[in-house]
């Protein structure tokens, strides 16, 4: 059985955001390794994720940004007004427009195969994103 004290629980919790039990129970499942803990509660939240799959997201965010020729709009739905209303998520999508817009004036300024480019970049843009709002959610 691995050894951990209350702050190692302490720890995970103000790293993570977990509640005490589920922070206890992931340094329990990890004999006491503080990154394999983070990792465990880091799957378990996706999983809660794929659990709410079904559930109906009405609210959200949306931000624009223009300049350089090229603009970008980015939506980012929510399940509440709440998370919707929430400062990080309207600096988050704000952001994510911004980052959005640098990269159409850089592939318009440029060749045909730097679209392609940036396809690959706005995949990885949403995965990036629904990580961040799996992570935002597991600590809310």
């Amino acid at each position: 059985m691995a050894e951990f004290s209350a702050k190692d629980v302490k720890a995970l919790r103000d790293a993570t955001g977990a509640g005490m039990m589920d922070a206890k129970k992931a340094l329990t499942e990890a004999d006491g390794d503080f990154e394999a803990a983070i990792q465990l509660l880091r799957e378990r939240g996706l999983t809660k994720a794929g659990e709410r799959q079904d559930r109906e997201n009405n609210e959200g965010s949306i931000a624009l940004a223009v300049n350089e020729g090229a603009a970008a709009i980015v939506q980012v739905r929510t399940e509440t007004d709440f998370t919707a209303k929430s400062a990080g998520l309207i600096e988050v999508v704000q952001r994510l427009a911004n980052a959005v817009q640098k990269a159409k004036a850089w592939a318009q300024a440029a060749r045909p195969d730097r679209v392609l480019m940036l396809d690959s970049l706005m995949e990885m843009a949403t995965s990036a994103m629904q990580a961040a709002l799996v992570d935002s959610e597991a600590n809310a």
